[in-house]
């Protein structure tokens, strides 16, 4: 019975020590939910960039190229390759003043 008594007594110190591991191990854990949850999010912006850079940074750059180029391309039907296609009307004649004066 004295054996039994002892196992019975280390049961019970055995339990209350793994009373107290709960505690631990759920800090552990929810060190290791927010390492997950960081993993993630670190693979969702990762994924995020990649969509940016492959798809939406090309679409609006053609976008804006095109426009820019029909901008371009309207101006120099107007204007020609003159000083006034490259710098506009008001400062193209202000340069021409400028000559016409040092050429008096």
């Amino acid at each position: 019975m004295a054996r039994t008594r002892d196992s019975t007594d280390s049961l019970a110190s055995l339990d209350s020590h793994v009373s107290s591991l709960p505690s631990v191990l759920s800090l552990s854990s929810s060190e290791e939910e927010l390492q997950r949850l960081q993993k993630e999010w670190d693979e969702q912006m990762e994924q995020f960039r990649i969509i940016i850079e492959v798809v939406a940074l090309p679409f609006f750059g053609k976008w804006l190229g095109r426009k820019s180029a029909h901008w371009v391309y309207r101006r120099w039907l107007t204007m020609g390759w003159t000083a006034r296609f490259f710098v506009g009307e008001t400062i193209a004649r202000e340069f021409a003043s400028i000559e016409a004066f040092f050429t008096l």
